[in-house]
């Protein structure tokens, strides 16, 4: 009778577990999608204040965090306002503090977050946080190399980064350019484990060849 009861209560709670599942797996795939047409400031906060909700409910799961914290970089990299720019990647580097606290991350994409997001702030005033952010960022980035050598978005980062460094301080744009030709490769050969993986980048890596290619012209 004992036994009868358990198996009864462990289908109950299995079918449980994949209604929430379900739902999780449903909402997530429908924000996802919108970030790939995603161009205003409202519609990135939209989607970051979509993810803090799910991530709210699902506290053990990395992906709202690391889509939040995504949200939270593009809306300050829209926006024209320094201190709300500051504000946005505030919010960003704390998602993805979190981000990396919880089980099943993909690290080399959470490190080549952390590093854009130290990018940016450092853009706000060079003079001032280089000294410190910097070397967060270069570090964060060769981790994310070393976890996987082949994440198109390190590429894509690497190069935005040596593009906009003046030559002075490391930066160039031949190297830049090399590394946006191995992002677009890495782009088109990529395999993510899901359609919740990132994906962002690609449009930008294009953007970035075709501006350098002009440049030359």
């Amino acid at each position: 009778m004992k036994k009868s009861v358990l198996i009864v209560l462990t289908a109950v709670f299995c079918n449980y577990m994949f209604a929430q599942n379900t739902e999780y797996l449903e909402i997530m795939q429908k924000t996802v999608d919108l970030t790939d047409s995603a161009k205003t400031g409202e519609e990135w906060l939209s989607i970051a204040n979509t993810m803090e909700r799910i991530a709210e409910k699902e506290t053990e799961e990395w992906l709202p965090f690391y889509y939040v914290s995504h949200a939270y970089l593009m809306c300050g990299l829209i926006n024209g306002n320094k201190k709300e720019q500051s504000n946005y990647y505030e919010k960003a580097l704390e998602q993805i503090k979190i981000c990396e606290t919880k089980p099943g991350i993909d690290s080399s994409e959470v490190f080549v977050m952390k590093s854009f997001v130290w990018q940016m702030q450092i853009s706000l005033n060079p003079a001032k946080l280089g000294r410190t952010l910097g070397p967060l960022s270069d570090a964060a980035l060769k981790e994310a190399f070393r976890i996987n050598p082949d994440n198109p978005r390190a590429y894509m980062l690497r190069g935005q980064n040596l593009y906009h460094t003046p030559p002075m301080f490391g930066g160039d744009k031949e190297k830049a350019y090399k590394d946006f030709l191995t992002a677009k490769e890495k782009f088109e050969s990529f395999k993510a484990e899901s359609s919740l993986s990132p994906r962002w980048g690609y449009e930008f890596t294009l953007h970035m060849i075709k501006g350098c290619e002009e440049s030359k012209e």
